[in-house]
Formats: structure tokens, sequence, C-alpha cells
């Protein structure tokens, strides 16, 4: 008679396999009463109500959303700032004339970079006199100095030039019919009529200035046509020194 092991060790496996089961059903049990367990979360109404969109995913196939199924949701506007540029606001100031453009051949208007006259005598013709508008330049003028004159038929016409010194006189054909020009001098203006009963040779004369460079503006601004013979820019007065004498 044989003696037998008092334990068969070939069961070992088949328990082994039989306890882990049991154990992994209690753990299965157990997570799924855990999770019964769990509250809801809670959840809060928001003022937009969720909105979706069925898409067709089969060929052929395509959905469609009706005016009453689409939800407006409000937004704010944007605030629109006012523009210096446009506003219904401005309104455009009309001037009481309108400059013409500059025709051909005629010069543009002075600027700090165009030589000056000095103390002499200038020809309405000359190069530093400037012009800006449809002025006419008529030659063969009796009476008039190099028998020629610059002349204005249009209300916005205008003169520029520079002049160091102290004083400048201005010298134009005077007549019948003639109109009224605006002189402007460093910012002072001044208003020249130029109808006289006869046709003369006149001048305008400004007031003393400091000795140095100015500014001069002419402008057609009223009545018929006005008209330029020449300039003059007097020497600047010399202010005489006293000395002492000894005795």
């Amino acid at each position: 008679m044989e003696n037998k092991p008092p334990f068969d060790f070939g069961l070992i496996v088949p328990i082994l396999i039989g306890f882990f089961s049991v154990f992994g059903i209690c753990l299965v049990v157990l997570i799924g009463r855990t999770t019964a367990l769990r509250g809801d979360a809670a959840t809060s109404e928001t003022a937009t109500p969720f909105q979706y969109l069925f898409l067709g995913t089969e060929p052929g196939i395509s959905t469609s959303v009706s005016d009453e199924d689409v939800t407006v949701t409000a937004t704010r506007s944007p605030v629109l700032l006012p523009s210096p540029f446009t506003s219904p606001e401005t309104k455009t100031e009309v001037p009481a004339f309108t400059k013409p453009p500059v025709t051909p051949g005629t010069a543009t208007p002075t600027s700090a970079s165009t030589p000056p006259l000095n103390p002499g005598t200038y020809d309405e013709g000359d190069s530093r006199i400037h012009y800006n508008g449809d002025w006419v330049s008529q030659s063969g003028v009796a009476g008039a100095h190099q028998n020629s004159l610059h002349v204005s038929n249009t209300l916005g016409n205008a003169i520029t030039m520079r002049f160091i010194g102290q004083q400048i006189r201005i010298f134009y054909q005077s007549g019948p019919s003639l109109g009224t020009i605006s002189i402007v001098i460093d910012g002072l203006q001044f208003n020249l009529d130029q109808s006289k009963n006869e046709t003369v040779t006149s001048e305008w004369v400004s007031a003393l200035l400091i000795n140095g460079t100015h500014t001069v503006t002419i402008t057609h601004v009223s009545g018929g046509s006005i008209n330029l013979d020449y300039v003059v820019v007097p020497d600047p007065l010399t202010t005489p020194t006293s000395t002492s004498t000894s005795q």
C-alpha cells in the first residue's frame, strides 16, 4: 500500500482561479453600488438656450432649418465713436468767394522759400511777384509802367510777394467801374477801391513797418476788374545819431 501525501498540490491552481473570480465579482458589485450612491451634479439655467443643428451624414441627406426654429439672441450693438472727418452735424462753411484753379502758365503762391523783393522798383511781370488765378497780362498799355499791366476779371484772384524793408508802394491804373482789392501785410488787412472818374496812375502806400521781411497778399474781392502796374520798395529810413562836441 502506497503512502499518499496529505494534500494534493494539483488543486492549488483551480483554488486560486476560483478565489480571484469571487474577488473580481465582489469588486464589480462594490463599484456599481458606489456609483449609484453618487448625487447628480448641480445644474443652473442660463439665459441663452442651448442651440444645436442636425447634420446629415448620409449621402443625399440634407437637413434644413426653418425660420421658426432659429433662435435670435440679442447682442450688444457696438458703440460708434464720432469721427472728426464725417459727422452728420458738421456744417460746410461756404466762403464769400472761391478762388478759380490756376491756369497753365500762372505762378503758384509764394512761400517762405520765395526770394523777397529788396529796395527798388519792380514791374508787375517780375518773377518774384506770384499770381494765383486767371490773370491776364496786357501789353501796350499807354501810361502804364513799361506799358504793361496784370488784370483780374475774376473774384478771388490773388497776388503774393515778399519784400525786405519798412514800407511798400503799390501802383495801379484806376478808372471808372473798377473793383476793390484787399491788401494784407503780415495779417493786417486794408481795402482799396480802384475806381475813379478818370483813368490815371494811382498808388497805395503802406504804413511804416519794422525793418525786416514781410509778406503781402492782394486779392480781388468785389466789383469790376482790378489791376497791378508796378511795386516800389523804398530804402529803409536811417535814424540820425547825435554826436557830442567837445568845447
